[in-house]
């Protein structure tokens, strides 16, 4: 019995060394060209959640108000947050796995897959400021279209930014 974990121990142990070595294909990432590419997308993804976020602000002014509460803040803010998750949980991670992939950003002679761009452009700490960021500008958008842009049409422009009197 000792024996067989022995062979299990030693052949576990020299799988990690092979992965860890040199035996496999070392894939060589440009980190001056990634680092452009974040910084374009970056602008992008800040246009598209500005977008966004006036056309969502006009939906959330349309919220009819409801006779028990005579107000439709809380609605309101409950569709914000399920539109603020979509477009920074899924829309901004899907947009740059779509865009790495289509585009190849890594460098000179570089084709990466589907998974390895995964790893590459989407597991990686500036997709969270990204992420960040945009749900950051979406709820500034949002808030400064429902209270100033459409003002007087909006029933909810109060949700984002209170009254201060």
């Amino acid at each position: 019995m000792k024996s067989s974990w022995n062979k299990l121990w030693r052949l576990s142990a020299l799988l990690m060394l092979a992965l860890t070595s040199g035996c496999r294909e070392q894939i060589v990432i440009q980190e001056g060209d990634l680092k452009e590419w974040f910084l374009s997308r970056t602008g992008w993804l800040v246009v598209v959640s500005i977008v966004l976020g006036a056309l969502v602000a006009k939906l959330l002014c349309r919220l009819q108000i409801n006779a028990p509460q005579l107000d439709c803040i809380n609605a309101a803010r409950t569709r914000f947050i399920t539109w603020l998750l979509a477009l920074v949980l899924v829309v901004t991670p899907l947009f740059l796995w779509l865009d790495a992939w289509f585009a190849q950003p890594f460098g000179e002679g570089n084709v990466l897959g589907s998974l390895a761009v995964l790893s590459v452009a989407i597991l990686n700490w500036r997709t969270l400021g990204l992420m960040a960021l945009v749900g950051v500008v979406f709820y500034l958008t949002v808030a400064v279209f429902t209270r100033y842009f459409f003002r007087h049409t909006c029933n909810c422009k109060y949700a984002f930014i209170p009254k201060f009197r």
